[in-house]
C-alpha cells in the first residue's frame, strides 16, 4: 500500500524498506511521520510533529512500553504464553484481560469494572455473542455469515459493511442511518457520525477503546502504525517473503488482505491462489506423467488440454479445461490401462503415512487406517498451538521421510472455493492454509504428497471414490 486518497483532498503516501517496514508516512493534512526499526524488524521509534514515541520489547518480541517525549505513557504486561494480560497507563488507569485455553479473550477489567464475553467458537473464528458488564447483559450480537446486528439497551442496530468487512454504517429497524464510519487503509477512523455504541469497525473486528487497538484473537493490532504489538508465531511462506515478517498487518497491503486470526493474512480476492495457480506448482508433474504414459496423438491432445488447465484464469475456465482433460483420459483401452497403472502406483499406504483433506473420509481413509497410517485427529494437539499451526507442524514432520501425505480432495462440493481460500467453512479454511503451505514449499513436499481428485462431471467435481476400478484420476 503506497498511496491513498481518503476524504476530500487528503492524500497519504507510504514508503517502505525492502522487507515491508514502513519508513515514512506523508499525510497532506497531518504532515510527515518517520519510523526507525532494529535488526529484528521491531519498531523502535516514531517521529511526527515534534513528538517522539519510543517502543521497548521483551526477549519474546512483545511490546512492553511506549514512551512519548521521555514520559512512559503505556506499559504492557504479558504472561508466560505471550498473552497480553495487563496494560497500565500514565494516568493511573489499569486494564486487565482474561483468556480461555484457546488463547481467546473472555474478559476485560477496566478500573475494577468487568466485561465478560460469551463466545461462539463453532464459527471459523471465535465471535462474541453476548457481553456482560459486572454480570448484567449489556450487548447481544446476531450473525449470519458475518455480523448482522447488535442489540444494546433493547435497541437493534444493523450493520452495513464494505467488501473488506469494515462497518460503514449502522441503521435502525426502520432503515434510518444512525451511524457512519470512514477509515484510512490501515483502519484508523478518519471520520464518524452518530452516537450509537459500536465496537466492531475496521474489517468487522472488535476495537478496544481503552487500548485503542483492534483485538484480532491471537494478537492486538495497532492501526496507527499498521503493526501488531506482539511477534507472530506463524512462520510464513517461503515463496512469499512478506509473510515471513513478524509484525506488519495484512502483508502491508490492508486493502486486499485481512487478518482475523492475528496469525496470517487472508486475501479477500486471492487471484494468486486460484485452482490453476496452485495446480501450476503442485499437480503439473503428476498430470504430465499421465500424459507421457498415454502417448501418441491422444497424449498430444491431452498435453494441449493440460496446458489450458494450467493457464486457466478463472475457476469456470479451469473446470471447463479440466472436464475436457478427463473426458479424453477416459477414451480408449490403452488410456484406461495407463490410468489404472497410475492408480496402482499411488494407492499404497504405509505405517506413518498421513491422510489430509477437509473430510479425509471414505475409502481412502479406510485403506490408510488398515495399513497403519494416521489422520490428524489421531494426535493430541498441544494447547499452545491453534489447529492450523498444529496441522502445518504435522505436514512438516513428513518432509524428508519415506512417508506420504495422502491429500484427499474427493467428495468435496466446495473445492473451487477451497483453492481460492474463500470458503466460509472452518475445516475448508484450514485446508486452504495447508494447500498454500504445500505450494510455497513444493520442493520440500513434492516427493511426499499425493493429491486425490474426483472425475469432473457436468454438475460438480465430487462424485467418485478413489479406489482401483472406479473412475478416478490422480493428478
Amino acid at each position: 500500500m503506497e498511496s491513498e486518497k481518503i476524504v476530500g483532498e487528503k492524500v497519504v503516501n507510504y514508503v517502505y524498506d525492502d522487507v515491508g517496514n514502513r519508513l515514512q508516512k506523508d499525510d497532506s493534512v497531518e504532515g510527515t511521520t518517520t519510523y526507525r526499526y532494529d535488526d529484528n524488524d521491531q519498531l523502535r521509534e516514531e517521529n511526527s510533529g515534534g513528538e517522539t514515541v519510543v517502543y521497548e520489547y521483551d526477549d519474546n518480541g512483545n511490546t512492553i512500553s511506549e514512551t512519548v517525549n521521555g514520559v512512559e505513557e503505556t506499559v504492557y504486561v504479558w504472561d508466560d504464553r505471550n498473552r497480553l494480560v495487563e496494560v497500565r497507563f500514565a494516568d493511573g488507569k489499569v486494564v486487565t484481560y482474561g483468556y480461555d485455553d484457546g488463547n481467546i479473550r473472555v474478559s476485560e477489567v477496566v478500573d475494577g469494572v468487568e466485561t465478560r464475553f460469551l463466545l461462539d467458537k463453532n464459527r471459523p473464528y471465535a465471535q462474541v455473542l453476548e457481553e456482560y458488564v459486572d454480570g448484567v447483559l449489556d450487548g447481544e450480537y446476531v450473525y449470519g455469515l458475518d455480523l448482522i446486528s447488535q442489540i444494546r439497551n433493547g435497541v437493534d442496530s444493523f450493520y452495513w459493511v464494505d467488501g473488506l468487512g469494515s462497518t460503514r454504517g449502522l441503521t435502525d429497524v426502520s432503515g434510518g442511518v444512525v451511524a457512519s464510519y470512514t477509515y484510512d487503509a490501515f483502519g484508523n477512523l478518519v471520520r464518524s457520525s452518530g452516537d450509537v455504541e459500536n465496537d466492531y469497525l475496521f474489517a468487522g473486528e472488535q476495537f478496544d477503546g481503552e487500548l485503542e487497538q483492534y483485538y484480532l484473537r491471537q494478537r492486538f493490532y495497532d492501526a496507527g502504525v499498521g503493526r501488531f504489538t506482539r511477534r507472530d508465531v506463524y512462520e510464513g511462506r517461503i515463496g512469499e517473503p512478506i509473510t515471513l515478517h513478524k509484525y506488519v498487518y495484512g502483508n502491508s497491503n490492508p486493502v486486499n488482505n485481512i487478518d482475523p486470526s492475528g496469525l496470517y493474512s487472508v486475501g479477500e480476492a486471492m487471484a494468486a491462489s486460484t485452482i490453476a495457480d496452485i495446480l501450476n506448482q503442485i499437480q503439473f508433474d503428476q498430470g504430465m506423467q499421465a500424459v507421457r504414459l498415454i502417448g501418441g496423438s491422444q497424449g498430444s491432445e491431452m498435453a494441449s488440454v493440460m496446458s489450458s488447465v494450467l493457464v486457466a484464469a478463472t475457476v469456470p475456465d479451469f473446470l471447463d479445461a479440466m472436464k475436457s482433460f478427463t473426458q479424453l483420459a477416459s477414451e480408449g483401452s490403452g488410456i484406461a490401462r495407463s490410468i489404472l497403472n497410475q492408480k496402482k502406483k499411488v494407492l499404497k499406504f504405509e505405517p506413518g503415512d498421513l491422510v489430509y483433506g477437509p473430510s479425509a473420509g471414505g475409502e481412502l481413509r479406510k485403506l490408510n487406517d488398515a495399513a497403519g497410517g494416521e489422520r490428524l485427529n489421531n494426535f493430541s494437539k498441544p494447547m499452545e498451538l491453534t489447529i492450523g499451526e498444529f496441522s502445518i507442524e504435522m505436514l512438516d514432520s513428513i518432509k524428508n521421510t519415506s512417508n506420504k501425505i495422502h491429500f484427499d480432495l474427493t467428495h468435496v462440493e466446495d473445492l473451487d472455493n477451497i483453492f481460492q481460500g474463500t470458503s466460509t467453512q472452518f475445516n475448508h479454511k484450514i485446508t486452504s492454509m495447508e494447500l498454500r503451505h504445500i505450494k510455497e514449499n513444493w520442493e520440500d513436499f513434492k516427493d511426499n504428497v499425493i493429491f486425490y481428485f474426483d472425475v469432473v462431471t457436468d454438475n460438480n467435481i465430487a462424485k467418485g471414490i478413489p479406489i482401483p476400478g472406479k473412475d478416478f484420476i490422480p493428478f
